[in-house]
């Protein structure tokens, strides 16, 4: 059980259903780079705040371009900050320390597990994206072989998302650590964003992520055009398929079918939700909305 591997009492997150304690409106902050601000985020203790609700958890459908249909789902984790308002994931997981980065990890694997596992066939079947901390990821070795001989297939079902420039500052030990959890089955995929994949990169990687500031407007910028193709070709060279993400348009989908790209994840496919509304989802539009549909039947 993973409450073994986190020496936690596994009825603090069994079945608990997450209070509402922020309702701040939406926030950028722009100064959250300052140092005083991500000194208040690495104080939080991650664990009190993801069970008492102000770090919330939702899933984003991704659909496979080629069958039209959901093929998988990234969770997201959002910080209801009652100083910063809502901070999205993008912006929260990378102010984490290492401490709180590897706590957050084994929350969402604890939330993989209790509640993705109920629910339709379908629901069950989806591959789960976690987007993650490479450096706190590749201390989790021992965490992580005991999650495997307690849940050998929870991992089947999840790829983690790494950052390239996150990746490319591993130490050499960092790098053999996190290529020795795959032997546990776990896989990786590659977010990128716009510097290149896979230069000097010493990982197995399943998938490369195109990041949405490369491709969100895509159909507008040649410049944006020719850095996904080099993504493309590197992730081609790396025998890994291809996740766009920021595909909020029919006309920026219609870009990335003709260059290949296998999935997409963006607006265009729907908000992220929480696991009740994303069952709704599933079982109400297993197929894609109708934008997707118009585009795919353009040439």
């Amino acid at each position: 059980m993973i409450s073994q591997a986190f020496r936690l009492d596994e009825t603090t997150h069994s079945g608990h259903r997450p209070k509402t304690r922020y309702s701040a409106p939406i926030s950028n902050i722009p100064n959250l780079s300052a140092a005083r601000n991500v000194a208040v985020l690495q104080r939080i203790d991650i664990f009190g705040a993801v069970w008492q609700g102000s770090v919330r958890t939702t899933l984003a459908p991704r659909f496979d371009i080629a069958s039209r249909r959901i093929s998988s789902v990234e969770l997201l984790n959002c910080l209801h900050h009652p100083d910063f308002g809502v901070v999205d994931s993008t912006t929260f997981l990378p102010c984490l320390n290492s401490e709180q980065a590897r706590t957050l990890f084994l929350c969402d694997l604890a939330y993989v597990q209790e509640k993705l596992r109920i629910g339709s066939n379908e629901t069950r079947e989806l591959l789960v994206d976690i987007p993650t901390s490479a450096a706190a990821l590749s201390t989790l070795g021992s965490e992580i072989r005991i999650i495997a001989q307690h849940t050998p297939d929870l991992f089947r079902r999840l790829e983690l998302t790494l950052e390239e420039k996150a990746v490319a500052a591993l130490s050499q030990d960092q790098t053999a650590q996190l290529r020795d959890l795959t032997k546990y089955g776990l896989r990786f995929t590659l977010r990128c964003a716009g510097q290149g994949a896979g230069g000097q990169i010493d990982l197995p990687f399943q998938a490369v992520r195109i990041d949405a500031a490369v491709t969100r407007g895509i159909s507008k910028s040649a410049d944006q055009l020719e850095m996904m193709r080099v993504l493309v070709a590197d992730a081609a060279r790396l025998g890994a398929r291809v996740i766009v993400d920021g595909v909020d348009h029919a006309a920026d989908l219609m870009v990335v079918r003709r260059e290949t790209c296998g999935e997409a994840q963006g607006d265009l496919f729907g908000a992220p939700a929480g696991i009740e509304d994303f069952r709704l989802q599933l079982a109400e539009r297993p197929e894609t909305p109708s934008g997707y549909r118009t585009a795919c039947s353009s040439r």
